[in-house]
């Protein structure tokens, strides 16, 4: 595949992390070491109701009531979800979807999480099916987390990709053509806050976080923004370090949705039309 060049200049990439930072959220558990970063999630809202969308296997390791997010990213403490109610597809017998959304009902939880994170809704979600100029997988590397006393840091990582058109060899089955999309994942890439490549970190910890494809400003005529370039189309959902980034179309997670909230559901569907 051919090189990447780094398309967005310093304000654009300045834009795009600070955008992304209040999007993707680390999930910790209940304990007070790095060892307790599980995952990765993205909030969203809509129809007046909020959720956290993540891998389904996540919570294969850790039970909603366990999961800790810092309300914020200057804030040193984590806090519970409250009262939730779940939906993973992989119970629903979609072994292929692999995502799970958490519906959020708490509403002090609510009311907190808000003042620092952004809750994406039904404008902020892309085609993952449609030929986009460049795809980042933004998360939290379990190898980028650093403990310094007792406070840990969990550094977000938005990586720079392109999108493979062939499903690699070493994909392990059951593949849904329309679930599954693949990225390449090599030894080096760019990322967000950088415009040079680095070497790539291994990606346990970033199941579950949020694929955005970004519109190339040098295309874009009229004013670009990170809020309204940047588009969630998929979940991540495995990794082959140095061959390939696996993730599940959105779609999947609108499929989510429809058995834990039906009513939110069709506005959703509404709402994108």
């Amino acid at each position: 595949m051919a090189a990447l060049e780094f398309p967005f200049l310093p304000e654009e990439l300045a834009a795009l992390l600070e955008f992304l930072q209040r999007c993707c959220v680390p999930l910790f558990g209940s304990g007070k070491y790095d060892g307790d970063l599980f995952g990765t999630g993205t909030f969203f809202s809509v129809n007046d109701r909020y959720y956290l969308v993540t891998a389904a296997h996540v919570l294969q390791k850790i039970a909603p009531d366990k999961i800790r997010i810092p309300h914020g990213q200057s804030n040193v403490k984590a806090y519970g979800l409250g009262a939730v109610q779940v939906a993973r597809t992989i119970e629903t017998g979609d072994l292929d979807f692999d995502v799970a959304i958490i519906r959020l009902t708490d509403e002090k939880t609510i009311s907190s999480l808000k003042t620092e994170w952004t809750f994406l809704g039904p404008q902020n979600i892309g085609n993952a099916q449609s030929t986009a100029d460049w795809y980042f997988v933004a998360g939290y590397p379990h190898a980028l987390v650093r403990q310094r006393a007792k406070r840990v840091h969990a550094r977000l990582q938005a990586i720079l990709m392109q999108r493979l058109r062939n499903v690699p060899a070493e994909a392990t089955a059951p593949l849904d053509p329309y679930v599954d999309i693949f990225f390449e994942y090599g030894r080096r890439a760019f990322v967000a806050d950088t415009p040079q490549e680095v070497e790539t970190p291994d990606l346990a910890g970033v199941s579950g976080a949020s694929v955005w494809a970004v519109a190339r400003p040098a295309n874009y005529k009229g004013i670009w923004t990170a809020g309204s370039q940047a588009k969630i189309v998929a979940i991540q959902s495995a990794a082959f370090h140095s061959k390939y980034i696996r993730a599940k179309n959105w779609a999947a997670v609108e499929a989510a949705l429809k058995h834990i909230d039906p009513e939110s559901s069709r506005f959703f569907e509404a709402e994108k039309t």
